[in-house]
């Protein structure tokens, strides 16, 4: 969408999901790449599951007109953010969509108050396990980017102390996407307005972690200074699967009740 709306002249193809991918679809895919005059492909490892659309693969088949970018996921803001797979539960959802706290979980398996919690994820002791969380972060931004054409890590390393770039670990804001639009369309000799890209409608924030508190302090940003995290009401839990509601707005201490009860219904389920 972005890339349609700052360059209006291009013909833009987009395809599906690669997570969306079988591994019998590798002609239907590659018919549709073979025809395009640029290839904007984000990295996937040669580890991925279907070994066509690895990165490498794509270059091999189609030389010149790709151009690969770096999976843009940085952590810093809030460390400890993370995925919660649960057998038949699947990718576990919670009141930040699919997003968890590591903190909160451990917390609540070792029987620790409320407020200890919120300590843990958001106070000075997530340093104990964090110590620089921008640095860490970026330096996994940095080795993902070994092997692609266009970084990224250096725009947000100068930057991400000044503005918000990110509302989850792995959804950027448009300003940020915007300067990777920018390089890519560079990189591939395009010319497009970041202007328009950077003030598209569509924003990936349906989800909003705020910058743990501590960090805020620290880093003194200039944003989320009062703790709000945009979720989604839990309806129901069990077996098997959660059930969300409408958005929801959470403090610290909602937030981490509301995970509470989450993995309170889960464990009775199990």
């Amino acid at each position: 969408m972005m890339l349609a709306i700052s360059c209006p002249t291009a013909d833009v193809d987009r395809i599906a999901p690669v997570f969306t991918f079988k591994n019998d679809q590798k002609d239907e895919i590659y018919s549709k790449l073979r025809a395009a005059d640029v290839i904007f492909a984000q990295r996937i490892s040669s580890e991925y599951n279907i070994d066509w659309i690895a990165s490498d693969e794509i270059r091999r088949e189609f030389g010149g007109s790709v151009v690969v970018w770096p999976n843009i996921y940085f952590d810093g803001y809030f460390p400890g953010v993370q995925y919660v797979y649960l057998g038949n539960w699947g990718k576990l959802l919670s009141p930040l969509g699919e997003y968890h706290f590591g903190q909160i979980r451990s917390a609540h398996a070792h029987g620790k108050s409320v407020e200890e919690a919120v300590e843990c994820f958001s106070g000075e002791r997530l340093f104990d396990v964090s110590p620089s969380p921008f640095d860490a972060s970026l330096d996994q931004l940095r080795a993902r980017e070994t092997d692609v054409d266009t970084p990224i890590s250096d725009l947000i390393s100068d930057t991400i102390a000044e503005q918000r770039l990110f509302y989850t670990p792995n959804h950027p804001a448009n300003r940020l996407l915007a300067g990777m639009l920018g390089r890519l369309s560079e990189k591939a000799g395009m010319s497009v307005d970041i202007e328009k890209a950077s003030s598209a409608p569509y924003r990936l924030d349906d989800v909003y972690i705020a910058a743990s508190q501590a960090i805020v302090r620290r880093f003194d940003l200039p944003f989320d200074h009062s703790a709000v995290y945009r979720g989604r009401e839990i309806l129901a839990v069990g077996p098997n699967v959660v059930t969300l509601g409408e958005p929801r707005d959470y403090d610290a201490r909602a937030l981490v009740e509301a995970f509470y009860r989450l993995y309170d219904a889960v464990r009775a389920y199990s």
